[in-house]
């Protein structure tokens, strides 16, 4: 689980016990976890596919 899954469960179940519902805890930690997997998602590190820096030589010069 990503660091952002994590606070958007915590704030999810922080404002889900500030409305105060047992449905309303549940909804807003789901959301919360959606919210942050969607961060997660955004803020993830490019995936390695050498192949596709081999148009770009190995160093640049100044």
């Amino acid at each position: 689980m990503g660091a952002g899954k994590v606070l958007g469960a915590m704030l999810g179940l922080m404002a889900g016990l500030l409305i105060g519902g047992p449905w309303a805890i549940v909804l807003a930690l789901i959301a919360g976890v959606a919210v942050g997997h969607y961060f997660d998602e955004q803020h993830a590190s490019p995936p390695d596919f050498p192949e596709i820096f081999s148009d770009f030589p190995a160093t640049f010069a100044p």
